[in-house]
């Protein structure tokens, strides 16, 4: 049975709004830091903030996420599966949120600091353009990262992996690959998570090695 491209349109609409939704729940929550006190407190809490960011008028009767969509525009599908990890993470009675390895971090750093240097035309190379699937080798070389991330039983293989597959069915108005696979608040998440994390490990190995 085809989808019509009005309920196509409806479809990427609503999970739009889902991403942002779980996305600024768990933004609030792990920022207020709610969930080390209580299970039940960070469950309650969660459940009204997905009604709240969608129900309460912040700024000319826009709700809070219809006013970061207004901003930020669309975000990616691997956002949307990492977001549903950490909740999973939250709720799972897991002590650690922590999500991908060093060899991750530096992989989506990399990756996605190549691909806005090129956006903005800092590298002649038009690394953006690769993500139409124009060719054989495109494809390919997406498909041999996934894999690779995937023996390597790696949480981003399994994330990318989604994210073909939601390129596949088009549930993004984008038909670049890279706009599944990437946006640019998941990218400077993974950036300042990996400055940060890295830059205080080095910080410490350093007063180590002094005392």
């Amino acid at each position: 049975m085809l989808v019509s491209n009005n309920e196509l349109l409806l479809v990427q609409d609503l999970l739009q709004d889902s991403i942002l939704t779980l996305s600024l729940a768990v933004l609030i929550i792990i920022l207020s830091q709610v969930y080390k006190k209580s299970f039940f407190v960070t469950l309650i809490f969660f459940v009204a903030l997905l009604s709240l960011v969608n129900l309460v008028p912040i700024y000319r009767g826009s709700s809070l996420v219809q006013f970061v969509r207004g901003g930020i525009g669309d975000v990616s599908v691997a956002s949307g599966v990492l977001l549903i990890m950490l909740v999973y993470r939250l709720f799972g009675m897991r002590n650690s949120l922590e999500l991908f390895t060093f060899f991750e971090r530096l992989l989506v750093v990399v990756l996605g600091g190549v691909l806005y240097l090129s956006a903005f035309g800092f590298i002649s190379l038009d690394v953006y353009s690769f993500g139409y699937i124009e060719n054989a080798f495109s494809l390919s070389a997406f498909v041999a990262i996934i894999f690779v991330l995937l023996i390597l039983n790696l949480t981003l293989g399994y994330v990318w992996l989604i994210a073909f597959i939601g390129y596949y069915f088009h549930l993004l108005e984008s038909h670049n690959l890279w706009d599944y696979m990437f946006d640019p608040i998941f990218w400077m998440v993974m950036l300042s998570v990996f400055i940060t994390k890295y830059t205080s490990i080095l910080i410490y190995k350093n007063k180590k090695a002094r005392d």
